[in-house]
């Protein structure tokens, strides 16, 4: 048996030898959990910045559907017809009001004529009076602004006679407004001829406005086509969720919109 002085040298002699493989080993260990912590909040950081970068480009997206959906029934001949020739209420209410609501899902059209005036309009599949356009009027005037000058770069058409090509491109504009406190996504888009058997009779002519909600039903479209959960829009940003604010061409904020991100 070892005596009371030899176990107290051998006892330094473990703490000598044991004791810095201990604290290294410990320094591995909490080396190991730190690069654990910083690699978990980098990826989830990373993965809230690609669904950020997804919904952006998904609110990119819809604009331009909506933009494609107006300009496939506005740049027609029927159109020039019945609300440039000669304004048609019927055909207003059947192919602005009544296609944009079914058609392409879109809840608000204004027919807006060459003297700048709202002649029809369309709230939720319902023809309603063209003074709910007041609303729209100062925040889209930009965009009408935007196409007016784009058709006057464009100039007059040549005399009437159908063509065998599209004499037409699509003159539109569209962002992202404010109208009676809630945000929207407005199109600007102007009524022109297709193949040229009517063209306008003037210089200007009229543009129609369609507008499509930001609210919960938008919310929930973009919810299941990017599995976002608990979006929101508005109010303050939670910590750790997800957020994207909207802001217009000009940069001015419309609103925030977040939602909780996915734990990759």
């Amino acid at each position: 048996m070892l005596g009371s002085s030899a176990l107290q040298q051998h006892d330094r002699v473990e703490i000598r030898l044991f004791g810095p493989l201990a604290a290294g080993v410990a320094l591995v260990i909490i080396g190991a959990l730190s690069a654990v912590f910083l690699w978990a909040h980098s990826e989830d950081r990373g993965a809230r910045q690609r669904e950020e970068l997804l919904v952006h480009n998904g609110i990119e997206t819809r604009m331009d559907e909506l933009e494609s959906a107006a300009a496939a029934e506005l740049i027609w001949d029927d159109a020039v017809k019945h609300l440039d020739n000669r304004y048609d209420a019927k055909w207003a209410q059947d192919n602005v009001g009544e296609y944009f609501s079914s058609n392409a899902h879109i809840e608000r059209a204004f027919v807006i004529d060459k003297a700048g005036a709202a002649v029809f309009a369309m709230a939720d599949g319902e023809t309603v009076s063209p003074a709910r356009y007041d609303a729209f009027a100062k925040p889209t005037a930009p965009l009408i602004a935007k196409v007016k000058a784009a058709e006057a770069a464009r100039g007059r058409f040549k005399a009437a006679g159908r063509a065998k090509e599209m004499i037409s491109k699509p003159i539109q504009a569209s962002d992202l407004v404010m109208a009676g406190g809630a945000p929207f996504i407005v199109t600007a888009t102007l009524v022109q001829p297709d193949y040229g058997e009517a063209l306008p009779s003037g210089d200007r002519a009229p543009v129609v406005v369609t507008a499509d909600a930001i609210d919960h039903g938008f919310l929930a479209v973009l919810s299941k086509r990017f599995l976002l959960t608990d979006a929101r829009l508005g109010g303050k940003t939670a910590p750790g969720q997800a957020s994207i604010v909207l802001r217009n061409a000009r940069g001015e904020t419309i609103m925030p919109l977040s939602w909780t991100p996915q734990k990759p």
